[in-house]
């Protein structure tokens, strides 16, 4: 099996569980522990070889300046996708110290009564599982350790994973007795397909993408769009608090689905595909409907954790929002000012089945989202077939920047409003092109493949997918 697993990250470059705050340095522990117990050289060679590889891809992505891990991200949690209390913090703490890790899990884990997301929301288990991750004596190559302790901004990663998509055909259901039956049933394979990761970092913020339709597992916890950003500006190296950061993540939802502080998923019912240069991306959605019936509402959702305070100013269009709530019944941008970080969220055209709104920014606490709907009214499944879901458009543009790169707010939403944007479907191929000054993205996919990385193009010219690609960013 270790032999297999070499085999596979070198011919694409990157494991199926890619970059996940969770089970990516369960990963690496298990390989560090049979590199140091094993009795078997050979098993000690490919077991160091194997950490060395998935240390590169997560230290290409963590974003030092944040203290956070950058995306995308195969399985996430809500703890994860909020940036607070994940796995990752321990080993890259105990590996690379507070000069590099500035959020040291040790201030903020353990505080009982901190507002933060934690696994299953239980301390015990954070306590334990805490030490238990940081136990291994970690091995990082030392050009990989070094780049990540003196990383230069702007900063590029560009990797391949191969990833499948089944599900557990019998894992949710009970017997009449009530027990859940056991995880280790067969899972049905429905697909198989390689997905593009791309993450750009700049001092300030951090953008990451998977650019193929294929999600790990069912898809319910991968953050195909991951933004992380910190609202202040310390000197390099000086500490840093959660309140000084922000993530914001994307899910596709049912029936008003929320996020909750009380939930440690707020699940994933879309595919998506995505084409990003720098901090711009184009975010294509379709929905997943499965055997879902009695539809009430269909809508994309961009999440905003407020647990420790809120953003400065949220605008809807030409609007700023009093209390960060709103409502369009057109498809207009949503804009947020945090700090000093400047982001967009332009949608893409969206599907309408019925609605009285097109775009709202609503509160959940400790929640905020930013929702594109295609549908919202009375129970209804007759009119949403399967097979008419691979044609319900959905998306956004997301563009990052900051105070920096603009004179001010409101010419970066200048800019926003003014670029061209088009979302077409012709021939069975879904087409979106994003023109403003500077760039040119576009991305042409056929709804019904899910097993290929869709061609884009980044100003005329076809984006790069690399073969076993070192991770080193650039």
């Amino acid at each position: 099996k270790l032999r297999r697993f070499l085999e596979l990250v070198s011919e694409q470059g990157g494991h199926a569980e890619f970059n996940s705050p969770t089970y990516s340095t369960i990963t690496v522990g298990c390989l560090a522990d049979l590199y140091a117990y094993s009795k078997r050289d050979d098993v000690r060679a490919l077991a160091l070889r194997l950490e060395h590889r998935i240390w590169r891809g997560l230290c290409a992505r963590f974003h030092p300046a944040s203290g956070q891990l950058a995306g995308p991200s195969s399985r996430a949690y809500m703890g994860d996708s909020c940036g607070h209390v994940f796995n990752a913090r321990f080993p890259y703490h105990v590996a690379f110290g507070s000069g590099v890790c500035p959020l040291s899990p040790e201030r903020f884990a353990y505080e009982v009564d901190t507002p933060l997301h934690r696994h299953h929301g239980d301390l015990c288990f954070i306590l334990a599982n805490g030490a238990w991750l940081a136990a291994p004596e970690f091995h990082v190559e030392e050009a990989v350790a070094l780049e990540l302790a003196n990383r230069k901004y702007p900063a590029t990663a560009v990797d391949v994973a191969a990833c499948a998509l089944h599900w557990w055909p019998d894992e949710w259901q009970y017997d009449e007795a009530g027990r859940r039956p056991e995880r280790c049933r067969p899972f049905v394979p429905q697909a198989f397909g390689p997905e593009l990761l791309t993450t750009y970092q700049t001092e300030d913020w951090s953008l990451g993408t998977a650019s193929g339709v294929i999600p790990f597992g069912d898809g319910g916890q991968t953050d195909s769009v991951f933004l992380t950003w910190r609202r202040t500006r310390p000197s390099r190296g000086a500490a840093i608090t959660l309140a000084d950061t922000r993530t914001a993540f994307a899910r596709y939802a049912f029936n008003e689905d929320q996020p909750s502080a009380q939930a440690d998923l707020f699940r994933e019912s879309g595919f998506k595909t995505t084409v990003q240069q720098d901090g711009t991306a184009v975010v294509l959605y379709q929905p997943n409907i499965g055997t879902l019936s009695g539809i009430t509402s269909m809508r994309l959702a961009i999440v905003l954790p407020i647990h420790l305070n809120e953003p400065d100013e949220i605008w809807l269009g030409e609007r700023c929002l009093d209390g960060h709530t709103g409502a369009s019944a057109a498809e207009e941008p949503v804009y947020v000012r945090d700090g000093h970080v400047y982001l967009a969220f332009r949608p893409l055209a969206l599907a309408n089945y019925g609605r009285a709104h097109a775009v709202t920014v609503e509160r959940h606490a400790p929640f905020l989202t930013m929702n594109f709907y295609n549908y919202k009214g009375p129970a209804r499944s007759l009119n949403f077939p399967y097979q008419a879901m691979p044609c319900t458009r959905n998306g956004f543009v997301v563009e990052m920047a900051t105070d920096r790169d603009y004179a001010d707010f409101a010419s970066f939403r200048r800019m926003v409003a003014s670029a061209s944007l088009t979302d077409d479907i012709a021939a069975a191929i879904r087409t979106v092109t994003y023109r403003r000054s500077g760039l040119e993205l576009k991305i042409a996919h056929t709804p019904w493949d899910f097993t290929t990385i869709p061609p884009a193009w980044i100003n005329g010219i076809p984006r790069a997918i690399p073969a076993g690609a070192a991770v080193l960013p650039s």
